[in-house]
């Protein structure tokens, strides 16, 4: 008996010291939140300002959609998607708020959306946004 809760309390302490180290490897390969997941990364890093782009595609030309342009059903979806974005990063694309917007507007071609983070550079000790992840969608 003394075993098997020796056995569970050095898999649970294992745990303690292996997790932070991988959260820190998913914060900054998948960009998910610092802030979320049990991480220790939320003491030492600003919640992260996420930056969505939606961009109409015309034949050659590409036009800026801002959000406010959107149904409240469709803008509901867009501040549904950036809360989503902002806690699971790169593990949650945007193929919902794309979907939505092409059902609510039929003349649109096709879309792009352009995914950037703002983060604090190690480097320079300033905010610095993401390269820019985009995700294109056609009819």
């Amino acid at each position: 008996m003394i075993r098997a809760k020796k056995r569970i309390l050095f898999a649970i302490l294992g745990l303690l010291v292996v997790w932070p180290l991988v959260h820190i490897v998913l914060v900054a390969r998948l960009e998910i939140d610092p802030w979320r997941f049990c991480g220790f990364a939320e003491y030492a890093t600003p919640s992260a300002h996420q930056q969505v782009f939606i961009i109409e595609l015309r034949g050659d030309m590409e036009v800026n959609l801002h959000h406010s342009w959107l149904t409240n059903d469709t803008r509901e979806v867009y501040r549904h998607y950036k809360k989503k974005r902002a806690t699971f990063g790169k593990l949650a694309p945007p193929h919902e708020l794309a979907e939505a917007i092409l059902a609510e507007r039929p003349d649109i071609e096709g879309l792009k959306i352009l995914l950037a983070r703002d983060r604090i550079s190690a480097e320079t000790s300033s905010t610095v946004t993401t390269p820019a992840t985009a995700f294109v969608y056609r009819r």
